[in-house]
């Protein structure tokens, strides 16, 4: 019997009136105490308090009266101190005789004690965890793609139900060869920091670690091989002795990772802990999916709206270039014959000077029908080098002198390359009306600045600023004024042809949709930035060059007095002008064939047999229009100059026939000058 006592794997005990008299070798090796520490001594010694004792004591009592035996959980105290977890049985010797005391046994649970407080301590975690990945679904940051504000609610929260001291976020670059922290939160401090970087040329453990695995847990990073690199330059200077990191891992690229760290003592990652992280490091993901959906959908909207405003202004301006053509065909004949009536009363100033002012009205309508086409895309006369930092600084060089001195003037011309191809007074015309719609719109002074950089569009540069962008490289001129600025109604409707904010008499609306014509007929594209009260941007684009052969301007060809009687060729489809037409050069002393379309200009030819001197041809006509009349004529008596004459500028049609042989362009309106001076630009 004394050997079972001895060898049990439980303690046994017997006290007798609260004093223990017999103790076998399992209840030393849980107490600590030796046989002769413990015989005869109150078995209050074994507990770790009066309270503690005495309540085991009130138990043991009320249950044996109860049940005829006792048993609960109770708590020890070690010799060394310590608290040792007991679970306690106890009944009565003899149940007739309470004086001969009680056998009471122990078993030591702690182990099972801590394996439950650590399950429990889990479960609650776990339920902590799932709990914050709810709410985190819920989070508008993450379906608005609103990473910056996720990021500080993710490591705060993060930081807390994981214990961990530092809780970061760090992003790879496009090459994966740089980590930068975009935000580290510090428990203790409670503060969060930004910016640190890592390179994969100092770290290269941790960056191979990251990219083949979807996370790496590190319980002891001094001994880890996958994170050698970081003991010197990152982990000792924090005091770090734990670390995992979560990939974050969207749309089969690694956009970076979620770093939990641990300082002071030793910690091991448990599994619900990584899984954890990872299941953040997700949300993150999903977050930076949902932000790049966002940034897609607004461009998507913004190219809609680009090309719908494209789209309404186009056919505006077809609109409006059709009216500037016919338009211009009547000023023609308002114009001339102006010039016709002034001839015929030389010797009546007050007559003459009623046709000098139809004349000058005539001529200001002209310039607005200039504008219209200019708007309409009708109006590049050239196509030759253009520097626009010599366009810029000639624009302020006028502006110097002429803009009121309350009003500053600075220039940041930075762009490397600055030369397109183009008209430099058609581009010199759109700059200078920007500045002064920016001077306009600064009236109580302010500063207005003109500034240039390079950009890159197309496959390997950024998105271009509207749908119609080609590829390349273009020149970035933005001029901003710090006037009253423009609502979202007035922004809609800026580049249309007679829309104005200003006062009655002090524009008519055609300048900017003269600049938006402009910028667009030399393959750009133009954009406005603004807001009611904080002035305006206007962003230019124009696709630069490096040609060198390019197609000059004509050169000016040599003029002496033009000789009467040839023989012309005027082919207009407008009655009016053929009409005036006849008679400004019969008035010359020329005899004139006149014709009202391509097919009758061919026969009238073919039927002078030669006598034609030279032709003057209307590009616009019904049936067999001006190009197609030239495509007849040319070939068959190349040797006679042909005129070409147009309500539009010098556009690409015509100047394609200039190229082919045609001998120059008239623009209508013209005046009887105009005729004379082509006239004696002709060969003899």
């Amino acid at each position: 019997m004394a050997s079972i006592l001895r060898s049990a794997p439980i303690g046994i005990t017997l006290v007798i009136d609260r004093i223990i008299w017999q103790v076998n070798a399992y209840t030393l090796q849980i107490s600590g105490y030796t046989e002769m520490e413990l015989l005869g001594k109150n078995s209050r010694l074994l507990y770790t308090s009066e309270e503690e004792y005495e309540e085991a004591e009130k138990k043991i009592s009320t249950q044996i009266q109860e049940t005829g035996q006792a048993c609960f959980e109770v708590q020890w105290q070690h010799k060394d101190g310590k608290v040792v977890d007991v679970q306690l049985n106890a009944a009565p010797v003899d149940p007739a005789d309470s004086a001969k005391g009680l056998t009471c046994t122990f078993l030591d649970i702690s182990n099972r004690k801590q394996a439950e407080e650590m399950l429990m301590n889990q479960l609650i975690r776990v339920n902590h965890q799932q709990a914050f990945i709810s709410e985190l679904t819920l989070m508008p940051e993450i379906m608005t793609g609103n990473l910056p504000d996720l990021m500080m609610v993710l490591t705060e929260k993060a930081a807390v139900l994981m214990g961990s001291e530092r809780v970061s976020i760090w992003f790879f670059d496009t090459l994966e060869t740089r980590l930068e922290c975009l935000d580290l939160y510090c428990h203790s401090t409670g503060r969060h920091e930004k910016g640190k970087i890592l390179t994969r040329t100092d770290y290269e453990s941790e960056f191979t670690a990251l990219r083949n695995n979807p996370f790496v847990d590190v319980s002891f990073p001094l001994e880890d091989p996958r994170v050698q690199s970081l003991v010197e330059g990152y982990l000792r200077p924090y005091g770090i002795t734990a670390l995992l990191d979560a990939r974050i891992q969207a749309a089969e690229k690694n956009h970076g990772v979620l770093c939990f760290e641990h300082v002071g003592k030793e910690h091991i990652w448990e599994p619900d802990e990584i899984t954890f992280a990872c299941l953040l490091a997700d949300q993150i993901a999903l977050t930076l999916l949902n932000q790049e959906r966002r940034i897609a959908e607004a461009e998507k909207i913004r190219l809609e709206e680009s090309l719908r405003q494209a789209e309404k202004m186009r056919a505006i301006g077809q609109l409006a270039g059709g009216i500037a053509h016919d338009f211009n065909n009547q000023l023609t004949g308002i114009i001339g014959y102006s010039d016709l009536i002034r001839d015929k009363l030389a010797h009546q100033p007050e007559l003459r000077h009623y046709a000098d002012m139809i004349l000058s009205s005539a001529q200001y309508s002209a310039q607005l029908t200039s504008q219209l086409l200019a708007f309409a895309r009708k109006g590049k006369f050239q196509s030759v080098r253009v520097d626009m930092h010599t366009i810029i600084r000639e624009i302020l060089s006028i502006l110097t002198h002429t803009i009121d001195r309350s009003i500053t003037l600075t220039a940041d011309l930075a762009a490397a390359a600055s030369v397109t191809l183009g008209d430099p007074a058609q581009l010199q015309n759109a700059v200078l009306n920007l500045a002064l719609n920016a001077r306009d719109a600064m009236s109580s002074g302010g500063e207005m600045v003109f500034k240039t950089e390079t950009m890159l569009f197309g496959k390997n540069g950024r998105t271009g600023p509207s749908h119609d962008v080609d590829p390349g490289e273009y020149l970035h001129l933005s001029v901003s004024d710090t006037g009253v600025g423009m609502d979202a109604t007035v922004k809609e409707r800026l580049f249309e042809p007679f829309f104005t904010t200003k006062e009655k008499g002090r524009g008519v609306g055609l300048g900017l949709a003269a600049v938006y014509g402009i910028v667009k007929n030399h393959k750009g594209c133009i954009e406005v930035q603004s807001e009611p009260g904080q002035g305006s941007v206007f962003h230019l684009y124009f696709p630069l060059t490096n040609t060198l052969s390019v197609n000059e301007p004509p050169t000016e060809k040599v003029s002496s007095p033009a000789p009467s009687g040839r023989c012309i060729l005027l082919v207009d489809d407008e009655n009016l002008l053929l009409q005036l037409g006849c008679e400004i050069l019969q008035g010359l002393g020329h005899q004139v064939i006149p014709a009202r379309n391509g097919q009758e200009a061919i026969a009238c030819f073919k039927k002078a047999k030669g006598a034609v001197d030279v032709i003057f041809l209307d590009m616009i006509m019904p049936g067999l229009n001006g190009r197609d009349t030239f495509a007849v004529l040319h070939p068959f008596a190349p040797h006679v100059p042909i005129v070409l004459m147009s309500g539009y500028s010098l556009d690409g049609e015509t100047q394609k026939l200039l190229t082919q042989g045609a001998f120059g362009f008239i623009q209508k309106p013209f005046r009887k000058t105009d005729l004379v001076r082509i006239l004696e630009t002709l060969p003899v």
